[in-house]
């Protein structure tokens, strides 16, 4: 139930946590100008039959089926709708479900609707507009990700150093906990191997074959 509660506000963008309002509504109009975008340009095609019509549906249908999936599979594992990777899947997922159902509102359209000229007009001006009003609300949290992504990058180039010598002690440098992209922060400290042993720190150790793992808070490297 809760799934299906959710899945309306993951598909307009009216989830909303952490967002104010001009970030929200952004999101919700720059959906609604893809989709107009979209609908202009698929008009052009001349390609109008009920097996494309029936593709259109079907890929309709995957696209929003696959992204429900995700979030109920994690609503069952997690009890929440969790995590960056599956989120940033499911938004993927939406865009290209948004595009698959403007291909399908312009193949029950009438034929003759609107000229050619004015339907390229239209996808350009709301194309761009998708765009603007996507990355405008977001465009200080992009200039701080992309800032940070040196020491990201360095601090996973460090990790990797560490894991990959022969010794049985690591270093594992987390990487600064970003805006956009986010990223996780474990427990900090001098972590053996043990009964006790936190989860993920586990999984480090197997994955690179270590006993001691020196966790650094997320940015300090």
């Amino acid at each position: 139930m809760q799934a299906l509660l959710r899945f309306p506000q993951e598909v307009t963008g009216w989830t909303g946590e952490g967002r104010d309002a001009v970030w929200i509504t952004g999101m919700f109009m720059a959906r609604i100008a893809l989709f107009v975008g979209a609908l202009a340009l698929f008009r052009t095609l001349a390609t109008r039959s009920r097996i494309r019509l029936l593709e259109a549906l079907a890929l309709v249908a995957g696209l929003f089926g696959g992204a429900f999936a995700s979030l109920l599979a994690s609503y069952y594992q997690f009890g929440a709708p969790c995590c960056q990777r599956h989120s940033t899947m499911r938004e993927c997922l939406f865009v290209l479900g948004i595009l698959a159902l403007a291909r399908v509102a312009s193949l029950l359209l009438p034929a003759r609707m609107g000229d050619g000229a004015g339907r390229g007009s239209v996808t350009l001006v709301a194309l761009l507009a998708a765009t603007m009003l996507a990355t405008t609300p977001n465009a200080a949290r992009l200039r701080a990700d992309y800032a940070d992504y040196d020491r990201a990058l360095a601090a996973r180039a460090a990790t990797w150093a560490s894991g990959s010598d022969t010794g049985r002690t690591m270093v594992f440098t987390q990487p600064p906990k970003l805006q956009i992209v986010g990223g996780q922060e474990w427990p900090p400290g001098l972590h053996e191997r043990g009964e006790n042993t936190n989860w993920i720190v586990r999984i480090i150790m197997d994955f690179f074959r270590k006993d001691v793992v020196d966790m650094r808070p997320a940015g300090a490297g």
